[in-house]
């Protein structure tokens, strides 16, 4: 599999994945194993979930990535532990209205299907399938668990590939707050400057002597 079609899936499946959880509070605080596979490619890690938080961490040969998403405020930060660097991103607040409604859906070009129960690791599942009206955008099946009110499992179909996700060994049980809080000592990612256009000419254009300042964010380690 190319680069170029690795991050494809990965752009594609970031949003999937997003978008699935977006608006969904889960009923319990819980911890479990995580199996991400995107193509063939497998990663392994820990997720945990408090209402409208989760973090997600998982491990592949030379790269741990940790997700963590606030779907109450709209926000996810990316922790890099190699770096110890941070990435803030913004998202959609309190999404949970298209979990009901077709008429949110189909604002975003999207459907929803019921497909029946099923049980996936001992959780009773209602499973839903979304469709897009933009077909490149692919297509998501997902498992929630009636009494954890989250999905358990994912499959996600797209143009450029697919990946999916399955949480297994679930512990109920109270999950600290400071897991989803950014740890002391990383700094903020610093912003990539804008390059400029080429000109019509063969010209180089001027180096930039724009600056970035990265700021440390002190906070209880997770």
């Amino acid at each position: 599999m190319s680069r170029q079609t690795i991050r494809a899936i990965g752009r594609i499946g970031l949003a999937g994945w997003v978008f699935s959880m977006a608006g969904y509070a889960a009923s319990s605080e819980f911890s479990a194993d995580v199996v991400r596979t995107i193509e063939s490619q497998s990663s392994t890690g820990k997720m945990y979930v408090k209402s409208d938080k989760t973090r997600t961490e998982l491990s592949m040969p030379g790269m741990t990535t940790i997700m963590i998403a606030d779907t109450k405020k709209g926000s996810t930060i990316m922790l890099y532990p190699d770096r110890k660097m941070y990435m803030e991103m913004s998202g959609q607040k309190d999404a949970a209205a298209w979990k009901s409604s077709d008429e949110e859906l189909a604002k975003i070009g999207a459907k929803r299907k019921e497909l029946g129960a099923e049980t996936v690791n001992n959780h009773e599942c209602d499973k839903y399938e979304i469709t897009y009206t933009d077909t490149s955008l692919g297509k998501m099946a997902l498992w929630f668990s009636r009494k954890l009110e989250f999905p358990v499992k994912i499959v996600f179909e797209a143009t450029a590939g697919s990946w999916n996700q399955e949480l297994k060994n679930i512990i109920v049980g109270k999950v600290d707050d400071s897991v989803f809080q950014i740890p002391a000592g990383y700094s903020k990612m610093p912003t990539m400057p804008v390059m400029p256009e080429m000109p019509a000419t063969n010209a180089a254009p001027a180096a930039s002597t724009n600056t970035v300042e990265t700021d440390k964010k002190e906070a209880p380690a997770p």
